[in-house]
């Protein structure tokens, strides 16, 4: 009897030692190893994300100059953006979004129920750098400066608002060269279309129709791609247009309400 007790207390532990709701020595020890090295992997995780989050910061536009463009958007100067002042600013650039439009526009940055921005989404959307209409809206507010052509960006108003943000001076060339390329008539003036062209890398029709015309023709991808790039469109949209019309056949765009402008914007479908 005494014999058959130690067996069943031995039974007992080796039973426990694979019960995963026991702590044995050995598996403290291991859960210590695991424990280590994820914590390793969040402190090289955070150092990687607080170093992102530091160039993106150092990169972006002075909290000042994001305020001076809020600003401009909040006409009744509530600290706020609601649907009626992005209104009256897209009408001043000759644009005419309808409701749903304008609620979209809030809704791809803001969650708020009365459709409303305040300065902190705004911002965030602009050290973001945003893919979205109300932030190629700001962008053109920000350097549509000219006293007289009032729509009008040009590279004089571009050079005096980057200049206060002092920039390095080769800093300040290059960023105004960069924006001046979006120049789709090279005739110095850019419009809204220039910037929501480039910021929104739309891709006018004619184009799709000539992926579509060289690849049915037989034509290399990477010469077709080359050719894009060549002509200012980003690499991965260059691939993604040629991989999209090989799968669905020619490409159709649709308009959006920047068309009324009289100044033609192309957007894809989805």
């Amino acid at each position: 009897m005494e014999s058959q007790g130690r067996w069943q207390n031995q039974q007992i532990q080796i039973d426990a030692s694979h019960d995963p709701d026991v702590m044995t020595p050995q598996k403290y020890e291991q859960t210590i190893k695991i424990n280590d090295i994820y914590n390793e992997d969040m402190k090289d995780t955070l150092a990687r994300d607080e170093m992102l989050e530091d160039e993106l910061f150092k990169s972006a536009e002075p909290m000042a100059q994001s305020l001076r463009i809020f600003n401009i958007f909040d006409i009744d100067k509530n600290s706020k953006i609601d649907l009626n002042e992005l209104k009256v600013i897209c009408k001043s650039l000759n644009l005419h979004p309808n409701n749903k439009e304008l609620k979209q526009m809030i809704i791809d940055i803001s969650d708020s129920e009365d459709y409303t921005i305040s300065f902190e989404q705004f911002r965030a959307m602009r050290v973001l750098r945003k893919a979205c209409e109300l932030n190629v809206l700001a962008e053109f507010k920000k350097f549509d400066i000219h006293k007289i052509q009032r729509g009008i960006v040009t590279r004089e108003c571009i050079k005096k608002v980057l200049k206060a943000e002092k920039l390095e001076d080769r800093m300040l060339e290059q960023r105004i060269n960069d924006i001046m390329s979006y120049d789709s008539d090279a005739d110095g003036l850019l419009t809204f279309k220039d910037f929501y062209d480039n910021m929104l890398r739309r891709v006018p029709q004619e184009w799709l129709n000539w992926i579509y015309d060289n690849l049915r023709k037989g034509v290399r991808e990477d010469f077709i791609r080359m050719s894009l790039e060549v002509n200012g469109v980003d690499p991965q949209l260059s691939a993604s247009l040629i991989q999209k019309t090989k799968e669905q056949g020619p490409l159709q765009i649709g308009k959006t309400f920047v068309d009324q402008s009289r100044q033609y914007i192309y957007v894809m479908k989805s």
